[in-house]
């Protein structure tokens, strides 16, 4: 960056801020090469509405030693006051002009017209404003305009060229706060020079906003409070602060005082505070090394920050969250990455202190490290919170995490503390799973005060959520245009209905004012009563999984007793109370005792899970799934179409995103799910969909669905059957559950992926085939069908592959490993050497319950003891 000077005398500037660096008059030896003719710029000798003014009677054309591929054209001027200046011009501004004075300092902006820029040259309206200071900081000259107020006033006779302090001029234009002779507006901040660090609050009913800036100016920054009207977009005022360089600041609630870390004096920082009305230091409250990010508690009393304090022993630094009472700043308490960490080596990474919404809690997140890798990277990393009370200022751990991430934040009502992968009740001191929100995003955003919501903003839209029930859940959520860099700086105006957004693009800062949708009571109402019902069902299935651990266990240790049969007949009883939902559990474990037990009895736990799912209360289907996974400014996305339903039929397609349910706005697959439980089978539902950017309304008839998956379940545990009565030596009852698995999958078209079935029915016929001796036609038949492995759908695989019980099951088709192995899409050598276990030949129910004889050997097959492996 090329330097400005300034003696105490006179000012001297040696650089065109705006246009060409270091100019001088064609005539003084500086090492330019002259060049008389150039760019076809007008012959100006004179401006009419400026009588009396002379100028040179040709362009002289040179390249500057400073820029020699840019042409500089310069015309001597001579006002009829008698001031001389200097007409210039440029081959990369060609027909646009400026003037400078005879000390080549830039006056005026670049204008259109060359009479125009003679005229702001030539009768400015003289007015003082105060000195320009200046520090030399080793070596390097950087310069502080001084702290105080500016208003709108100011910067404008600034831009016109009305001010005499012409350095002061230099400085803003330098900076970007003044462009083309005109002071920017809070949405076009055309500099990186300046950029906004965060958002303080609004002011006079909402009309205006308040924000702190960071200036560059000839090598030196400097920190503002800019106050803009919203209607405008222009500044009101600025106010320039006392210390030469800010990293950051956060402004109170009232608005009064801003908090910030002064860099100035590089080998010892200070955390200070400022008033924003007068940019004066009030009081310096730290000195020593403090991280830039200090957090205000909403109630405006404390502030907290975070101190570097140096090494420790064997540690790299030790150090300290601390904590300040803002009206007298007294330090209240601080603690240490010392005692956080002491069991690693350092404090790494980000750290994190959050208070709660009524600020009478805190939580710190610590993340820490043990050793360092050959990289300098630190492993072994663990995490830590902290969970504290304002009131008695002591804080204790409450929750540790293997992998790096210490992030945590309070629930909107402060009963709820949500951290990455837990939910932390504070009244019942239970810890759960959190289920987030759509994408990869563990924060709920900022509280909104007297709602349970919170304010999230994405890289383009904005998010209402709350936590209930342990979910989080988009309330309302739209568009705010693209954003890089998501920046947490957000207001929203008393009435809520607009929202002030800090968006952030190449270092360039802008302000935007966007109309939201806020939820109205009636909207949160709804989703009380919905997270209350989701509750109630949540703590209902809660009760029944531990009444069923509390079975299991009692029936385990029959078992392990040796009361095999009265250890399963425990888990049937249990199964057939009318109100116990079906559970895998129950079949899971008969499979896993099928050794110690008759297949007949195995077939019959089986077969009766089966008949529990299909005996469920039919529901509506819609025939498609959601994906709540995409964040999206409205609606959520189509994820899957089940085929030959009537979703497919009406011209709903994957990647189609769902807008609206009978008019009424979704935003959640979760959502839709709840406006269906008010529908049954064959009602018409008109969905508003956006299909390659064009909205569409399609008619979907509701088709029969089984609560929980049921369908899915149901055929799963034909599969089940149909394999152990191929073990038990009944392949046409393993036909009948293929048969009966396809009856399934065709009523119920809106809840099962026809091509995934596929896997199951062609299993199970091709183990029919083989058990009947024809291994060869088995093969041929899985082959035709498409293999075992269809869709993409791989669950097959372990139930050959590894010390799954259901693996036992299929002997007959191991006859050729490498057959096998193609059909389920997986080398030979995963498969295991041989079935864990022959049954032989046994008694098995058929699909309605009823007993089958034994099976008699054929004289092919009472040659057969075992089945044969072929490797090669």
């Amino acid at each position: 960056m090329k330097q400005l000077q300034f003696s105490h005398g006179s000012i001297w500037v040696f650089l065109s801020l705006l246009t060409a660096p270091l100019m001088g008059h064609a005539d003084q030896d500086m090492g330019w090469q002259g060049y008389n003719s150039g760019p076809s710029t007008p012959n100006i000798q004179s401006c009419d509405d400026q009588p009396g003014v002379k100028l040179g009677n040709r362009w002289n054309w040179h390249y500057p030693r400073e820029t020699p591929k840019i042409k500089n054209g310069t015309k001597e001027l001579k006002c009829t006051s008698g001031k001389k200046g200097i007409l210039y011009t440029r081959d990369d501004i060609e027909g646009k002009y400026f003037v400078t004075n005879a000390k080549y300092l830039k006056v005026t902006p670049v204008m259109d017209e060359a009479c125009t820029a003679i005229k702001r040259y030539c009768n400015p309206k003289i007015i003082e404003l105060p000195p320009v200071t200046h520090k030399d900081y080793k070596g390097t000259l950087s310069y502080q305009f001084p702290h105080g107020v500016y208003t709108r006033a100011d910067l404008e006779m600034l831009a016109s060229g009305q001010v005499q302090n012409k350095t002061l001029l230099a400085v803003f234009e330098h900076s970007g706060w003044i462009k083309d002779g005109v002071v920017v507006s809070m949405n076009v901040l055309p500099s990186k020079k300046a950029k906004i660090k965060s958002l303080a609050g609004l002011l006079n009913d909402d009309r205006e906003i308040m924000s702190v800036m960071n200036i560059d100016h000839g090598g030196s920054s400097q920190t503002v409070i800019a106050t803009w009207d919203i209607a405008t977009e222009q500044l009101v005022r600025m106010v320039a602060l006392a210390s030469t360089i800010f990293t950051s600041g956060v402004v109170t609630p009232d608005l009064r005082r801003i908090f910030a870390i002064d860099t100035s004096e590089r080998s010892k920082a200070k955390f200070t505070m400022i008033d924003t009305q007068t940019g004066k230091l009030i009081k310096v409250i730290h000195e020593g090394s403090t991280e830039p990010f200090p957090v205000i508690s909403p109630d405006g009393q404390y502030i907290a920050a975070m101190t570097v304090d140096g090494p420790h022993k064997d540690r790299l630094s030790n150090d300290y969250w601390r904590v300040w009472r803002v009206s007298d700043s007294q330090e209240m308490a601080h603690f240490s990455s010392m005692t956080a960490c002491f069991d690693h080596r350092h404090l790494v990474g980000d750290v994190e202190f959050t208070f709660s919404p009524d600020s009478s809690k805190f939580y710190i997140g610590w993340q820490c490290g043990k050793s360092t890798t050959e990289d300098g990277n630190f492993s072994n990393g663990k995490s830590y919170g902290w969970l504290g009370s304002t009131e008695t200022w002591q804080a204790g751990r409450v929750e540790e995490f293997d992998d790096v991430i210490g992030d945590g934040e309070f629930s909107a009502d402060g009963t709820q503390l949500v951290t990455y992968s837990k939910n932390y009740n504070l009244r019942s001191r239970v810890q759960s799973k959190f289920t987030h929100c759509k994408g990869d995003q563990r924060e709920l955003g900022k509280a909104i005060p007297d709602t349970p919501m919170h304010l999230y903003i994405t890289d383009d839209t904005y998010e209402f959520r709350t936590a209930l029930n342990n979910q989080c859940r988009i309330v309302a959520s739209g568009p705010i245009g693209f954003n890089s860099g998501v920046n947490e700086s957000t207001l929203m105006t008393g009435d809520r209905k607009r929202m002030v957004i800090l968006k952030e693009k190449d270092d360039i800062g802008s302000i935007e004012v966007f109309n939201i949708n806020f939820p109205d009571a009636n909207a949160l109402s709804k989703l009380q009563d919905s997270a209350q019902a989701q509750a109630k069902r949540d703590k209902e299935a809660a009760d029944e999984k531990a009444k069923l651990t509390k079975v299991t266990d009692e029936a385990q240790k029959l078992y392990d007793a040796g009361f095999v049969a009265q250890a399963l007949d425990m888990l049937d009883e249990y199964a057939e109370r009318p109100n116990t939902p079906p559970s895998a559990v129950i079949t899971n474990t008969a499979l896993t005792w099928a050794k110690k037990l008759p297949l007949e009895r195995v077939g019959k736990t089986l077969l009766n899970m089966y008949k529990k799912q299909m005996s469920q209360p039919v529901k509506t289907g819609d025939g498609f799934s959601g994906d709540d996974d995409i964040s999206l400014p409205e609606g959520f996305s189509v994820k899957l179409v089940f085929p030959e339903t009537s979703a497919e039929r009406a011209g709903l397609r994957k990647g189609d995103v769902v807008l609206a349910a009978n008019g009424v706005k979704v935003n959640s697959d979760a959502e839709f799910k709840e406006i269906l439980r008010n529908h049954k089978p064959d009602d018409v539902i008109v969905l508003t969909v956006l299909h390659n950017a064009t909205r569409q309304k399609l008619s979907i008839t509701l088709d029969e669905a089984l609560p929980n998956s049921g369908a899915v379940w149901a055929v799963f545990h034909l599969l089940e059957y149909g394999m152990v009565a191929a073990a038990a030596g009944h392949p046409d009852l393993t036909l009948d559950a293929a048969n009966e698995a396809q009856r399934v999958s065709d009523k119920y078209k809106s809840s099962l992926h026809k091509e995934k079935i596929k896997s199951f029915i062609t299993a199970l016929k091709a183990l029919s085939i083989a058990g009947k001796g024809d291994t060869k036609k088995a093969y041929s038949y899985a082959v035709k069908e498409g293999g075992f492995i269809i869709g993409g759908f791989d669950l097959l695989r372990t139930f050959y592959i590894g010390q799954n019980p259901n693996s036992q099951f299929w002997a007959p088709l191991y006859s050729d490993r490498k057959k096998l192995a193609y059909l389920l899409k997986t080398e030979a050598s995963k498969l295991p050497e041989t079935p864990t276990y022959n049954f032989g030949k046994q008694p098995y129910p058929n699909l309605k319950g009823q007993m089958t004889k034994k099976p008699s050997k054929k004289k092919s097959e009472s040659k057969k003891s075992k089945v044969t492996i072929l490797d090669d």
